[in-house]
């Protein structure tokens, strides 16, 4: 069955033992028509292939027991309805009742639809071309009667909710550090394919898990969306002159080179790109940021054929434990790190996207030559390469890990500690800035325009959205929570649900658990939601939505806290 009403797609149990599916864990919730709420817990990988062409995806479909009822709900008569003898029916057999096994969502609808499209007058189904043959939807005379089931989908994934709850309980477990085949393979991959070149950078090649050739055309795909973002600049003015400065800044670095169509004579995968916006940033506030996640023609992405890595960095908890401890400390940021890590010139055609400063020009192409902001690689490669040049150096530089958040016992060591990281970095083309410290002295050692200027830094070192998060005062030496939600905003008592209250509770982030006296409140509100069974869009009762409204007019107030940075 095709939908386009469904953002996932669907597979029932019984096909699943039938094909003989390996499972994967995958919790998602789902909500249909009336909000009628339902959950999976499981995900397999569906290879698909047309009977009539040779087009073929790859689907990852969430099992349920049970789909929808027979369709169609009564053997068709369809003597009467003169289907052309020139076309190939993707199911000759769809006008006797039988089972849906396999459910395909939106993602595909439109991909698969071709502009092939008959129809006849009076009440009979139109007749739609598919990669995977001719289909029928409509009215038909055998399903006109008042007494007839009829089927009607609409199905909405909720697995970004889920995301934020299993993250907002489990925030305070010990992740394990146990490697995954995948894992394993990657750190192997990039052990035996990463040089340094002479002036000092390292080059990667991508990790890949599957065949590129696999992936299948984006071209199209892509230009439509460079389409869109032009529209949008247009309206905006001041987004237009600040996203051409950064593509601008992009190719005048070498960070992407012009390329012909021509030149791919391999697999070309073409990055969507668009903008993002980050107010906290002291330097760029609007970057580009370019989408590994975008589907081909074949259902896959470059992100679906990449491996991830291990986390290679130490947890945010550990590290920022440890920075409580130092009676001198400082954090910096490396400069553009992703992009000071060139890709194999065998691989740059998996980097490429379409550009142009102006609608009337043609449409350009271009590879990016280095690591790449939105693929699901790139943290591992990153934070890898880190790792590696401090490995390589560590019986000259033994501290030279300890990049994100540092610090010493004394001012002397501080400086010195600063002098010998930035001296290794340098040679690898990474270039520390946004130096803060709670010591004025240390700061004065370094020139101004790499200082950073902001008062409160976060220590959430995620891009996500969060309605609390963690900031460092380096001039008061305080640690301090930040909200986003207004008092203004809490104060409002519009009716809630447990959608609302989970999407701002879920999202709190405290990694040394400095706010569990408020979190736990919270979490208890939570707990009542369940247990009295409601529906994630349902109404809370009044009693329960004067709590929550006492509840979280509390948030704002949380971002007053100031506790001390050092504690020993």
């Amino acid at each position: 069955m095709l939908d386009s009403g469904s953002q996932s797609h669907f597979i029932t149990e019984t096909c699943v033992q039938r094909l003989r599916l390996s499972r994967t864990q995958t919790h998602t919730s789902i909500q249909g028509i009336s909000n009628v709420n339902t959950a999976t817990h499981h995900s397999v990988s569906v290879q698909l292939r047309s009977r009539h062409t040779d087009w073929h995806t790859k689907l990852d479909c969430a099992v349920l027991s049970n789909i929808t009822g027979m369709t169609s709900v009564t053997k068709l008569d369809i003597s009467s309805w003169k289907i052309p003898n020139d076309i190939k029916l993707a199911d000759e057999q769809f006008h006797h009742p039988r089972d849906i096994d396999l459910l395909i969502g939106a993602h595909l609808f439109y991909e698969m639809s071709r502009p092939g499209r008959r129809t006849r007058p009076g009440n009979f189904p139109v007749l739609q071309e598919t990669v995977l043959g001719w289909t029928l939807a409509g009215r038909t005379p055998a399903t006109t009667t008042s007494d007839t089931a009829q089927h009607t989908f609409l199905l909405r994934e909720d697995s970004r909710l889920e995301c934020n709850l299993n993250r907002f309980w489990e925030v305070e477990q010990v992740e394990q550090s146990t490697m995954t085949a995948e894992q394993k393979s990657c750190e192997e991959h990039f052990l035996t394919h990463t040089t340094q070149q002479p002036d000092g950078r390292f080059m990667v090649k991508l990790p890949t898990k599957m065949d590129p050739t696999q992936l299948g055309a984006s071209r199209l795909s892509a230009e439509r969306r460079l389409h869109t973002i032009e529209r949008r600049l247009e309206r905006d003015p001041d987004l237009k002159v600040q996203y051409h400065n950064f593509m601008k800044e992009y190719e005048e670095l070498g960070h992407m080179e012009p390329a012909t169509p021509q030149e791919g004579k391999g697999t070309c995968y073409y990055l969507p790109h668009h903008p993002v916006f980050k107010e906290m940033s002291s330097t760029t506030r609007t970057r580009v940021v370019f989408d590994g996640g975008a589907k081909t023609s074949k259902g896959l992405s470059l992100n679906d054929i990449l491996q991830v890595g291990a986390t290679v960095q130490q947890d945010l908890y550990s590290i920022v434990l440890r920075f409580r401890t130092h009676q001198v400390c400082f954090t910096a940021d490396i400069a553009k790190m992703y992009r000071q890590i060139v890709v194999h010139p065998q691989d740059r055609d998996l980097q490429r996207i379409l550009w142009r400063y102006s609608s009337e020009e043609p449409v350009q192409e271009y590879r990016l030559t280095t690591v790449t902001y939105g693929t699901s690689s790139a943290p591992f490669l990153a934070t890898r390469c880190l790792k590696k040049l401090a490995d390589d150096n560590k019986q000259h530089h033994p501290r030279a890990d300890q990049v994100l958040l540092s610090g010493t016992s004394t001012l002397e060591d501080a400086i010195n500690m600063q002098k010998e990281i930035s001296s290794l970095l340098q040679t690898a083309g990474f270039t520390l800035r946004k130096w803060a410290s709670n010591h004025s002295t240390f700061l004065d050692t370094i020139p101004r325009e790499l200082q950073e200027t902001q008062t409160t830094l976060s220590l959430d070192n995620e891009d996500g959205v969060t309605t609390l998060g963690l900031l460092w005062n380096p001039k008061r030496d305080q640690l301090q929570v930040k909200s986003n939600l207004t008092h203004m905003q809490a104060m409002n008592s519009t009716a809630s649900t447990k959608r609302k209250v989970l999407a701002i509770t879920a999202s709190i982030f405290d990694p040394l658990g400095l706010l569990s006296p408020a979190v736990i409140a919270y979490k208890m509100f939570l707990q009542k939601l369940w247990q009295d069974k409601l529906q994630w869009d349902e109404l809370l009762p009044i009693h329960l939505q004067q709590e929550w409204n006492q509840l979280q007019q509390t948030i704002p107030k949380l971002s007053h806290i100031r506790i001390n940075r050092k504690v020993i």
